[in-house]
C-alpha cells in the first residue's frame, strides 16, 4: 500500500470518527483537500474506502493488545487487555461508528470482523491453553465456549451502551462483569495470581478509559 493510500485511509478514518459514515464523498474529498478523482485512483467506490477505514481501525487496536501481551508475564495477565477491550470499545468513538456501519452498511461491518476473528479467537485460545498447562486455568474448561461466548457477552454489553454509560464507568462494567468472568475459569493458584494481578490492573486501567 503506498502512502498516498495511507494518508487517505487516515484521514478519512478521522473524518469518519468526528462526522459519521454517512459523509458523503465530496465532503471527503473537500475536507482532505484532494479530488475525488484522486481517492478513486485508490479506492473502487465508497464502500472500498469505508472497508480500509474499518481494516485499519481494527489493526491499530489489535496491535495496542499486542504491546500490552508482550508486557504480560503470565496467560491470566495477558487475559487482562484482552477482555479489556471489549469493554473498553462501548465507550470509545470507535464504537459508535462501528454501530453506525452495522446499520447503514452491514456487509462492510461483517466483512470486515470476518477477517479479524480468527485472529482473536486464535490469541484467546493460545491464552487460556498455556494457562491450562500452567495450572493456572481448570482443566474442565473448554475453551471453543468460552471463544464462542465471548462476541455474545460483547454483543450484550454493546446492546445496552446507552444505559451502561450514562449510568457506570468503563471501570465498574468490567469489576462486575469481566473480572467474576475471569474468576470462574480459574484454579486455586490461578485466583492467587489473579488476586495479585488485579491490584496492578486497578492502578492502569484509568489509564486506558
Amino acid at each position: 500500500m503506498n502512502d498516498t493510500k495511507k494518508d487517505i485511509i487516515k484521514r478519512t478514518l478521522s473524518l469518519l470518527i468526528e462526522r459519521g459514515i454517512k459523509t458523503s464523498m465530496d465532503e471527503i474529498a473537500q475536507s482532505l483537500c484532494v479530488s475525488k478523482r484522486t481517492i478513486y485512483e485508490h479506492f473502487d467506490n465508497k464502500d472500498d474506502l469505508i472497508y480500509h477505514c474499518i481494516d485499519t481501525m481494527i489493526d491499530e487496536s489489535s496491535k495496542d493488545i499486542n504491546e500490552m501481551l508482550l508486557k504480560s508475564s503470565n496467560p491470566i495477565e495477558e487475559l487482562f487487555p484482552i477482555l479489556h477491550e471489549n469493554v473498553r470499545q462501548i465507550y470509545s468513538h470507535q464504537f459508535k461508528l462501528l454501530d453506525e456501519l452495522k446499520r447503514v452498511y452491514p456487509a462492510i461491518h461483517e466483512a470486515c470482523l470476518e477477517k479479524h476473528k480468527e485472529q482473536y479467537y486464535s490469541r484467546l485460545k493460545d491464552v487460556m491453553c498455556r494457562g491450562k498447562k500452567e495450572g493456572l486455568f481448570r482443566k474442565d474448561i473448554h475453551e471453543e465456549i468460552i471463544i464462542f461466548y465471548m462476541p455474545i457477552i460483547s454483543t450484550a454489553l454493546s446492546s445496552q451502551k446507552i444505559t451502561l454509560s450514562e449510568n457506570y464507568s468503563m471501570k465498574d462494567v468490567f469489576s462486575n462483569i469481566m473480572v467474576p468472568f475471569m474468576r470462574g475459569m480459574l484454579t486455586e493458584k490461578g485466583v492467587v495470581v489473579f488476586d495479585k494481578i488485579i491490584t496492578k490492573f486497578k492502578k492502569y486501567t484509568p489509564e486506558l478509559q
